[in-house]
């Protein structure tokens, strides 16, 4: 029902926007041979969603139309005894139209018709091995070039051309330094250059070119008190810069910001985790707390009727806890699973500073069963 101050009485409207549909398949093929294997992905989805507005301003008719496709190629071929070499080499091609023929979406209303494309040509390689009994190592390169460009629009955002050119080196290493205690260790550094020709930030400053070089890792251990009990611990400095839709939008319910920073943050998390079996019942369970210090987190945030912009958090905290109880008793398997969240805004503006982030939950509770 939608209110009509000209009749000063509810009307009721049909919402034409009011389905998600989505089709996806994922096929991987592979062939082993005695010098190693040789495999092959492809993955295709597309979605169709609804702009549904608010509660108070519902659109009738906005939608949102996007695709998704995925191919690669891998290979790994052995080296001796003690491991063996791995390469891959992938695309991906992403689009989304927005359908809005009534221009109900208030802050973008002449979008009927504004198609975007991002694609991105990828690829890694590295050896994992055991150099010795006790330690199994990755050392590994990987690069990508990525490209946004949009094919069809009549927003001024339509003069955009954007591109990105990554690059990373990497390790994992796992030590068993004994029968219950083990220790992990993950590091790398990111190179980033982005060219974003024609866009301007909110001030109308022309970014133009920009670079980051960024290291980030994870320590951790993991001690196996007994069967049934396995405490483990992490701790780790993250950072991710933003994707092509955080700083550009989808000209539908999502508007960018070109001159987003990357996200930051220093994270730990510890709990347990183990099995309780017995002949034909098996219960297994997690029990995990959380904590993170981030700054610059990216987050969206609710402007206008409908639509979310993106925007940097200066600082921000997060902590929380996760209850995973796992239950299989012959063909039956079931999962419950239930998050705690807690977020707080610790950044100097006082407008926001202890408030919670948005779109960031509270509670979370999913429950999945399956039958063999």
């Amino acid at each position: 029902e939608l209110f009509d101050p000209r009749a000063n009485a509810l009307r009721e409207r049909r919402r034409e926007n009011a389905a998600h549909v989505a089709v996806s398949g994922l096929e991987r093929a592979s062939y082993d041979t005695s010098w190693g294997s040789l495999g092959a992905t492809l993955f295709a989805e597309a979605r169709r969603r609804g702009l549904s507005g608010t509660t108070f301003h519902p659109t009738l008719f906005a939608t949102l139309e996007t695709t998704r496709l995925v191919a690669g190629v891998d290979a790994r071929v052995r080296s001796g005894q003690a491991g063996a070499w791995h390469g891959a080499l992938w695309g991906r091609r992403e689009t989304s139209e927005v359908r809005d023929p009534l221009g109900e979406l208030t802050l973008a209303a002449d979008t009927e018709g504004a198609r975007d494309a991002i694609e991105t040509l990828g690829a890694t390689a590295g050896w994992r091995g055991r150099p010795i009994d006790a330690l199994t190592l990755d050392l590994f390169a990987d690069g990508r070039t990525e490209r946004f460009a949009p094919e069809k629009s009549r927003l001024a955002l339509a003069s955009v051309r954007a591109t990105r050119l990554a690059a990373g080196l990497g390790t994992d290493a796992e030590l068993r330094a004994s029968e219950a205690l083990r220790l992990s260790f993950s590091g790398r550094i990111d190179a980033r250059r982005d060219d974003a020709d024609g866009a301007r930030g909110p001030g109308g400053t022309t970014l133009g070119v920009s670079t980051d070089l960024a290291p980030s890792g994870h320590v951790g251990a993991s001690l196996r008190l007994r069967d049934e009990a396995t405490f483990s611990v992490h701790a780790g400095a993250l950072e991710r810069p933003p994707s092509f839709v955080e700083l550009y939008g989808d000209r539908g319910a999502l508007l960018g910001d070109p001159s987003l920073r990357p996200e930051r943050a220093l994270s730990l998390d510890a709990g347990f985790q183990g099995d309780l079996a017995s002949r034909s019942v098996r219960l297994g369970y997690e029990l995990v707390g959380f904590a993170s210090a981030a700054r610059d987190l990216i987050v969206f945030e609710e402007l206008g009727e409908g639509t979310l912009v993106a925007k940097n958090v200066d600082s921000a905290t997060i902590v929380g806890a996760e209850i995973v109880l796992e239950l299989a008793a012959r063909s039956l398997e079931t999962r419950a699973s239930y998050t705690l969240l807690l977020t707080e805004n610790t950044s100097e503006a006082p407008l926001v500073r202890g408030r919670p982030l948005p779109g960031r939950p509270v509670h979370d509770l999913s429950y999945d069963a399956a039958y063999r």
